[in-house]
């Protein structure tokens, strides 16, 4: 399923679609969004945007989730800096309810490994 959405995808997202998805998968990290997380990533994409992308992130599974964000990799995030950015976005996500759980940090960790 993530194939076939990530290739429509590819081609039709600029890179404030990606990085609305990016900033609802970091929201996920812990498998639950909170409010304060997504009121957060309202305010750095938009409403629509993020809606968008939280009803994406619904209908894939974790491995999915990773593997879309992988193959866009290329597109929007090719250089280091464009992941450094994409990360700190993703942190402030992270930190959105005032807490920074273990699941966040791993998650942090791992994607700070795939995309630097």
């Amino acid at each position: 399923m993530a194939d076939k959405i990530s290739a429509l995808l590819l081609e039709k997202w600029d890179s404030k679609d990606f990085e609305a998805y990016v900033l609802m998968y970091a929201a996920y990290a812990d498998n639950q969004l909170k409010d304060e997380e997504f009121q957060a990533i309202v305010d750095h994409v938009g409403n629509e945007k993020a809606e968008f992308s939280k009803k994406l992130i619904e209908k894939l599974n974790k491995t999915e989730r990773t593997e879309m964000l992988l193959r866009f990799k290329p597109k929007f995030f090719a250089t280091e800096a464009e992941a450094a950015k994409i990360l700190d976005e993703m942190q402030e996500i992270f930190e959105a309810d005032g807490r920074f759980c273990i699941m966040e940090q791993s998650a942090l960790l791992f994607l700070r490994s795939v995309m630097l």
